[in-house]
C-alpha cells in the first residue's frame, strides 16, 4: 500500500503532466482556461445555488457522462480551485467513485482521495517548486504572522484565497496546521489597507 507522501507525489507529478499537456503557465489558471479543459475532457459543468450546506462542487461520472456540479454562490478563486479540484477525482478516482463524489468546504478530516485533490489542485495553480521560490524571495519565514500573510498575499496576482495559502504555508510549515484558522484575513485586511477600491460605493 501506498503511503501518503507517496500518493502526494504521484499527485503531484499528474498536476505537472496535465500543466504541460495543456501549456499551462503560473497565472494562466483562470475560470475560461478551465472551462476550455474541461470541455476537451468531456466533462460537463452545470453551475447551480447548492443548498447543502458548505458543499462547494460534485463530481458525476454515470449514464450521463462526466459533469460536475459547482456552487454558483463560491467566489470566483474558490470556482477555480473547485474546478481543478474535481479535475484530480477525474483523472484517478472516476472508476472507483461509483455514482459520485461530493466535496465540501471542510478541511479538518478529508479522506485521502480529497486531500490528494486538494494537492493535485494546488500543485496544478502554483507548483510547489515555485511557490517556495516566491515565498523565500519576499522573506516569508517559519512563524509568520497574519499581517505578514496579508502583505504577501497582496504583492501575489494569483487567484487564490486566504484559505488556499494558508494551506500551502501550514504544508511546508511555515505555520502550524490550524495556527491562524480563527483569524479572519480579509477583514483584517480591510482593516489594515482599507476597502478594495473595486467594493467601494460611490455616491453620484
Amino acid at each position: 500500500m501506498l503511503d501518503t507522501n507517496n500518493c502526494y507525489d504521484i499527485v503531484k507529478k499528474l498536476a505537472q503532466e496535465k500543466r504541460q499537456l495543456f501549456d499551462i503557465k503560473t497565472g494562466d489558471v483562470s475560470l475560461s482556461k478551465l472551462r476550455s479543459i474541461y470541455k476537451k475532457e468531456g466533462i460537463r459543468i452545470d453551475q447551480t445555488h447548492l443548498k447543502i450546506r458548505n458543499l462547494r462542487a460534485a463530481y458525476f461520472n454515470d449514464t450521463n457522462g462526466c459533469s460536475v456540479l459547482l456552487n454558483k454562490k463560491l467566489p470566483k478563486p474558490a470556482k477555480i480551485f473547485s474546478l481543478t479540484h474535481e479535475l484530480k477525482h477525474h483523472y484517478l478516482d472516476k472508476q472507483k467513485l461509483g455514482e459520485g463524489i461530493f466535496c465540501s468546504l471542510s478541511y479538518g478530516n478529508e479522506p485521502l482521495i480529497e486531500k490528494t485533490a486538494e494537492v493535485f489542485a494546488a500543485e496544478f495553480i502554483w507548483p510547489q517548486d515555485e511557490f517556495l521560490s516566491v515565498a523565500n524571495n519576499f522573506g516569508i519565514k517559519i512563524g509568520c504572522l497574519p499581517e505578514e500573510i496579508i502583505s504577501f498575499k497582496r504583492s501575489i496576482t494569483l487567484p487564490i484565497s486566504y484559505k488556499f495559502l494558508q494551506k500551502r504555508l501550514e504544508f511546508f510549515n511555515f505555520i502550524s496546521k490550524g495556527q491562524y484558522k480563527n483569524v479572519k484575513f480579509q477583514k483584517l485586511e480591510r482593516d489594515l489597507y482599507g476597502i478594495p477600491f473595486y467594493l467601494r460605493k460611490f455616491n453620484h
